[in-house]
Formats: structure tokens, C-alpha cells, sequence
């Protein structure tokens, strides 16, 4: 049984669409799963792309998508009211 082919880190960013160095950042962040073939030579299997690809997968319901659409108002607080006149004494 053949292993599965390990991607180096041009490949595996290629395939998930990102540059090397935000690859790099998801790796120091823990984010994504790496093969370290010695101290200094980093690899990905195929299949931890996926995963993280598929991790990283999201779905708006319609409640989500409408609260994001929509903007709340800032809430105001009810303050004093002081007459100008009474400021200029």
C-alpha cells in the first residue's frame, strides 16, 4: 500500500487559496494539522487540507444572514437636560 503524497507548503497553500505565510500563521496558531518531516521541512497531507477547509465551512441561516444585514441602532441613555442659561452663570 502506497502512502499518501505530502504537499510542501507552496502546494498545500495553493490548495486552499491562501499565501504561504497565512499558511505558516494558521500553523503557529494550531490550526491546521502539519507533518514535520525534519526540524526545518514542514508538509501536509491532503487530507488535513480538507479538513481544515471543511472546519472553516459555514452556513447563514436566514435569522443570521438578516441580523448581520441590519445594523442596530446605538442605545442612548437618558441624561440631565441643563438649560444653556443656567450654564452661563
Amino acid at each position: 500500500m502506497r502512502s499518501p503524497r505530502l504537499l510542501d507548503s507552496a502546494a498545500a497553500a495553493d490548495r486552499l487559496g491562501i499565501s504561504e505565510r497565512t499558511l505558516r500563521d494558521l500553523r503557529k496558531r494550531g490550526l491546521i494539522r502539519y507533518v514535520a518531516v525534519t526540524e526545518r521541512k514542514i508538509m501536509y497531507r491532503p487530507e488535513d487540507c480538507e479538513s481544515y477547509i471543511e472546519g472553516r465551512t459555514k452556513i447563514d441561516t436566514p435569522a443570521e444572514a438578516n441580523r448581520s444585514a441590519r445594523p442596530q441602532p446605538a442605545r442612548r441613555r437618558p441624561g440631565n437636560v441643563v438649560p444653556f442659561t443656567a450654564m452661563a452663570r
